[in-house]
């Protein structure tokens, strides 16, 4: 039993938070439906912002991904009448309206309504990733993603690299793969004291992966004078039987923890790996 403030227990907040939550999303669909309006008349322009996104964050404080997801709930809300009225009655968040803005029509926004009343957002994200990937043949998504790759690399204003970046598909788990073999071999040795991290990071599962990227660096031969130390990953995927069969198209298949994959890439795949029942 825990007073947290004012006498209220854990249970008060946590029911307060919940009674609450539903009064601030319908305030926030109000905002959205404003700065939608904002947006239409080019109320933001002659402030010196270059986008009523920029207008937001420098007049009203707003990080730029929250003007960013309340302009794009706002638009969503008014294209799709009933995702708008759930979003004005309070049901939905604004993240939960944006992602659906993603991918619903007028004709199927009742099926993701009842999708996002059941879902987390990062569910909802999941489910909505799925749909885009799903509307795009495998050629064409294999072709936008090599176009799109990239990365770059910065110094911040403490003398920090900055690291960001998109990889297709498999290069991306391909590295990911590799630093999480990396990170639990580190993982292992500080247990048994084999390594000793003397000053303790804010993010000690971040730094993990730091310290795996830069030791995977450090391995690999700089001069090509010499082959790499073959290392084996390992990439699981979930794919239900009637994906495969044909029976049923709209089941799992998706790398684990990660995105879609079409069935002609876990033929693909399959050809040299295992199949676990």
């Amino acid at each position: 039993y825990c007073v947290c403030m004012e006498g209220q227990t854990v249970t008060d907040l946590r029911e307060w938070f919940c009674a609450q939550a539903p009064q601030l999303n319908a305030v926030l669909a109000e905002w959205a439906e404003r700065a939608v309006a904002f947006e239409d008349c080019d109320g933001w322009r002659g402030s010196g912002a270059h986008s009523c996104e920029s207008w937001f964050v420098n007049e009203c404080g707003f990080s730029r991904p929250f003007a960013a997801a309340l302009l794009r709930a706002g638009h969503a809300a008014h294209d799709l009448d009933e995702v708008g009225d759930a979003f004005a009655a309070g049901e939905l968040s604004v993240e939960k309206v944006r992602l659906i803005g993603t991918v619903a029509t007028a004709e199927d926004q009742g099926d993701w309504l009842r999708t996002a009343r059941s879902s987390t957002p990062a569910q909802l994200a999941r489910q909505c990733r799925e749909a885009r990937t799903s509307k795009t043949d495998e050629p064409g998504r294999a072709r936008l993603q090599r176009s799109l790759r990239h990365l770059h690399m910065w110094t911040d204003e403490v003398g920090m690299l900055r690291i960001s970046g998109l990889l297709p598909t498999e290069d991306g788990w391909l590295v990911r793969s590799r630093i999480d073999q990396i990170a639990n071999l580190l993982r292992e040795e500080r247990r048994s004291g084999l390594g000793i991290d003397l000053d303790l990071p804010e993010d000690p599962e971040g730094a993990l992966h730091v310290d795996a990227l830069v030791a995977l660096c450090s391995a690999a031969p700089s001069d090509g004078s010499a082959e790499p130390v073959p290392m084996q990953s390992t990439m699981n995927y979930h794919v239900d039987h009637g994906v495969l069969s044909g029976e049923n198209p709209g089941g799992r298949a998706h790398i684990e923890d990660g995105p879609a994959i079409s069935v002609a890439v876990i033929r693909r795949l399959s050809c040299d790996g295992r199949v676990r029942a």
